[in-house]
């Protein structure tokens, strides 16, 4: 028998059952997606690099949202990103047409207006009262409200993005820390627009997931409670077959947070450990008992096998007949040890037989073993048809096939039947394995070509990018060439750093193409 512990989550108890595992993930979820803008002052994956303004240089690429300063109605210092870095923004919005000026700016002032100070003030609401975003810029004020919009349109779409998430995950209370983090980072963005209707929006949804994390808590405590009723039971098998039921349940449910899911793990864990327990106990005193019938059976093997050669027909057959009655008064030896006598014993008894009937029948018994032996191949080579291992299956086919041949003659009606069953299990193998080969070469003939397709893609993208920064470098490089003034001045040296930043990019590129057509050469 296959002993187990109750501490091992994946041990098996009687009739197969397994003991608990780990305990599943509480709330942790999946990584919180990007409001589609990238950190660190890189360009946005999708969006164009940033475009030089007549007369103003090279602009700096748009970057992440900024935090704009708490405000209890006073002015705060001026946060936010740089004016050029604001106007980069506003044009890639304007360039993927996520964005128009004027509506924006008409958007901007119903919630929200500029104060004779220049501050960009937020209308009073449910949670702001007098709060400063930030200030206007430049010459066209409707720019700058512009930029405040098109943040909290992106928080929109950021709150929209998360929710349909969760609408779609059945685990919705993994979700509660993920709608807290993103409430937080909206309560004090630099933005303007409806903010009372998307904060009731995150708050309806983290109300949701603090209800389902209650429903869930609930069901987890019923789980413990039976079973904490079923860890005194003595009925290992129905119990066991029980626990693996509750178990199973368990793992269908969600979070009831993380510290509520460790807690009632711990609990329903140690009742199933008391039960496994328990029951190890209860297999350790009967593995005592089964020491002692496997002692009295092995003595049974040795007295069947003092007998097989006997010539004493009737005498010998009595003794047998008595054997075997012992043998099922001596109780179980345990799983492995029982299999083993048992074998041993009937060899034992079988080869007494055996000889007594081909003593009886020479001729009769022998035609009559050799069909029992081909029925025995065909009952294989049948069993072959739907064996997983087709290429082993084959090889077992082909040695049932030369022990076919070494059978002798069976008794002439039964001759043809079994020759035709053979036959056809073995036809139905082959033919089997040819289909699966070419199944095999016309699935590793796809996974070709969609390996092809996809390399040729990704050097039709390369190919793009490169002819984009070489633009760039060429569009910069004239830029450069026009600016008046010392070699020193930080325009020209910034403006010859972004350059060479851009042509190493086009190296890496350059080289990465070449990888790429080399293998698509090697795949022709």
């Amino acid at each position: 028998m296959n002993e187990t512990s109750a501490n091992d989550p994946n041990a098996e108890s009687p009739g197969g059952e397994t003991q608990p595992e780990a305990p599943p993930p509480s709330e942790s979820g999946p990584a919180a997606s990007g409001s589609g803008e990238s950190a660190g002052g890189e360009t946005p994956q999708g969006a164009e690099p940033a475009a030089v303004p007549d007369g103003a240089g090279v602009e700096e690429p748009a970057t992440t949202e900024t935090t704009a300063p708490k405000s209890d109605g006073a002015a705060q210092p001026e946060s936010g990103p740089p004016e050029a870095e604001r106007e980069a923004v506003v044009k890639a919005a304007e360039r993927r047409g996520a964005i128009d000026i004027d509506a924006a700016a008409a958007e901007a002032l119903r919630w929200g207006f500029i104060d004779d100070d220049g501050n960009v003030r937020q209308n009073d609401n449910r949670h702001f009262t007098g709060r400063v975003i930030g200030r206007v810029r430049g010459r066209d004020h409707r720019r700058s409200l512009a930029f405040f919009v098109d943040r909290f349109r992106r928080f929109v779409h950021r709150t929209d993005q998360l929710l349909e998430q969760i609408a779609a995950d059945a685990n919705k209370g993994r979700y509660s820390q993920r709608l807290q983090k993103l409430r937080e980072q909206i309560v004090t963005s630099d933005a303007l627009g409806d903010f009372d209707a998307l904060i009731d929006r995150l708050d309806a949804a983290y109300a949701e997931a603090q209800q389902y994390q209650a429903v869930q808590r609930e069901l987890k405590e019923k789980l413990c409670e039976q079973a904490e009723e079923l860890s005194a039971s003595t009925d290992w098998k129905k119990t066991s077959d029980a626990l693996k039921k509750l178990q199973q349940e368990w793992r269908t449910l969600g979070s009831a947070a993380p510290l509520d899911d460790d807690a009632l793990w711990k609990r329903f864990r140690a009742a199933m450990d008391t039960f496994f327990t328990r029951r190890d106990e209860d297999r350790a005193q009967k593995r005592a008992g089964q020491e002692e019938a496997r002692a009295r059976k092995l003595e049974l093997c040795e007295q069947a096998e003092a007998l097989a050669e006997s010539t004493d027909w009737r005498e010998t057959a009595e003794r047998q007949d008595a054997l075997m009655a012992a043998w099922k008064e001596a109780g179980w030896a345990g799983r492995t040890a029982e299999k083993e006598l048992w074998e041993r014993f009937r060899a034992a008894r079988s080869r007494f037989f055996d000889r007594r009937r081909e003593d009886r029948e020479k001729r009769r018994a022998e035609f009559e073993e050799n069909a029992r032996r081909k029925i025995a191949l065909c009952e294989a080579a049948e069993i072959l048809i739907d064996s997983p291992d087709i290429v082993g299956s084959c090889e077992q086919a082909k040695l049932l096939q030369a022990e076919w041949k070494e059978v002798g003659p069976v008794p002439r009606a039964q001759s043809e039947e079994l020759w035709k069953r053979f036959r056809a299990a073995c036809n139905a193998l082959f033919e089997r394995a040819r289909q699966e080969r070419s199944r095999e070469r016309a699935h590793r003939g796809r996974e070709q070509r969609e390996q092809t397709g996809r390399r040729r893609e990704q050097a039709e993208t390369l190919r793009e990018s490169i002819v984009r920064d070489v633009g760039h470098i060429e569009r910069w490089q004239r830029a450069l060439d026009g600016l008046k003034g010392s070699p020193d001045s930080p325009m020209r040296l910034q403006l010859a750093e972004r350059i060479r930043g851009i042509e190493d990019q086009l190296a890496e590129k350059r080289a990465r193409l070449a990888e790429i057509e080399a293998r698509l050469r090697q795949d022709q």
